[in-house]
């Protein structure tokens, strides 16, 4: 798949994400104020920060799906289930383009991961906190690749993905160092 195929599924998702965040928050907010204000009497404000962070995560999530998932047929007939470092002897050996560009398109498809887990949810301020959870999500989407027949089972994509969601937990860390608001939680 080129990066163009790529960047064009992206685009079509993109379309639907943003209904989806659009949707979602919308209902969460009327479920919040009927339900949390009006019927339990709830005092805690609605941030809108949380709101917003909400939005994001949900158009990354449908994106994410859309490249991973969604859009493929049932080409593999039989489950295939590659080792660790298959991709980068076929890259380095063949030496192609294609090779190449899907290592790093699995790299830059988690970073996102890696800076929107902590800038949302304080308990996932520790790397390896976010690391273990974007490896998950990464194991998730291998997995039903597996079973649904639409892709391969590698392991290079867990390691480039959790690669990826760790250098976001650093953009992450960078960012907020250069802010000075957000406070990492220790060990």
């Amino acid at each position: 798949m080129r990066l163009s195929d790529m960047i064009s599924i992206a685009m079509d998702y993109l379309v639907v994400a943003a209904a989806v965040a659009l949707v979602i928050p919308l209902l969460y907010m009327v479920g919040y104020r009927m339900i949390y204000q009006g019927l339990c009497k709830g005092k805690k404000p609605l941030s809108w920060k949380n709101v917003v962070w909400a939005m994001l995560f949900l158009c990354y999530i449908v994106v994410l799906c859309g490249a991973t998932l969604m859009g493929r047929t049932n080409l593999f007939q039989e489950r295939e289930i590659r080792g660790f470092f298959t991709s980068y002897r076929e890259a380095w050996t063949y030496f192609q383009t294609n090779s190449w560009r899907n290592l790093f398109i699995n790299i830059l498809l988690f970073i996102p991961m890696g800076f929107l887990l902590p800038l949302g949810i304080r308990k996932l301020r520790v790397a390896w906190k976010t690391c273990l959870t974007g490896f998950g999500i990464s194991l998730a989407i291998e997995l039903v690749q597996l079973f649904a027949c639409i892709g391969v089972f590698e392991c290079d994509d867990l390691l480039n993905n959790t690669l990826g969601t760790l250098i976001g937990y650093g953009v992450f860390v960078i960012c907020g160092q250069i802010c000075g608001k957000i406070r990492l939680t220790p060990l």
